[in-house]
């Protein structure tokens, strides 16, 4: 990975910023791939615009549950901001060229001290491989090759039509949802009640909203932890430098 030190530009506002006041050119890092556009494209003022797209690493499933909850508990959509680091190598894992980051004034910045990636420490990564095999020790007494890539099959099935979920009965949704995918399969692939799979779901929504109530509002980005997460929403726009 190729980490990018501070690209002089031509556009100096950022300097008339709180932000720059306070900190300098501080330690945001921001990574960003780079590999189709160019490093140059980067540079400079950017609008900001949530994040619309899918995820890139989290289970598409649990990053739009983690965005409905915190709209309801927070009023944001946490997964939807800006993911920045203090640290360098820490922001390298977020694209394959770190800058750093100006928020323009009017921004907000969130973090969980006691979560320092969000996708990483809750093994949410959308490669399933985590979740699978938990969902593995919940359905069967033995493990073995044709019923994990069953129950990947399923996963990929619950990415494909996360939107038909009903968020507000997330267990018990996703249960009903397996029992149709289900149908007319061997029993050897359901040893067990299908009622297994909203509980380990239903434990996920526990650990995601035990995640939003950790959040905090940051007022003094030199109390962050070095090498956390930390989401920020810079509504008037911000600077690549």
């Amino acid at each position: 990975m190729k980490i990018n030190e501070v690209i002089d530009t031509k556009d100096r506002s950022y300097q008339e910023t709180s932000y720059y006041k306070e900190y300098g050119s501080g330690d945001l890092f921001v990574g960003v791939n780079t590999q189709y556009q160019g490093i140059l494209d980067y540079e400079g003022f950017h609008e900001f615009k949530p994040r619309v797209r899918k995820p890139v690493d989290t289970f598409i499933v649990l990053h739009k549950l983690t965005n409905k909850l915190s709209m309801e508990m927070m009023g944001i959509p946490i997964r939807s901001g800006i993911f920045t680091s203090r640290d360098k190598k820490h922001a390298d894992t977020f694209g394959d060229t770190v800058f750093r980051m100006i928020p323009n004034d009017g921004y907000d910045a969130y973090y969980n001290p006691n979560v320092q990636d969000f996708t990483v420490d809750g093994d949410y990564k959308k490669q399933k491989r985590a979740i699978g095999y938990h969902l593995m020790s919940n359905l069967y007494d033995q493990t073995g090759g044709p019923k994990i890539r069953f129950i990947h099959k399923f996963l990929d099935h619950l990415a494909d039509n996360s939107d038909n979920i009903d968020y507000d009965n997330f267990g018990e949704s996703i249960n009903q949802m397996f029992m149709k995918f289900s149908e007319g399969v061997d029993e050897e692939y359901i040893s067990k009640t299908p009622e297994y799979v909203g509980k380990v779901f239903d434990k996920y929504y526990r650990e995601i909203v035990k995640y939003i109530e950790g959040m905090e509002k940051i007022t003094d980005f030199n109390n962050v932890k070095v090498g956390y997460e930390i989401i920020i929403f810079p509504h008037n726009g911000f600077w690549f430098i």
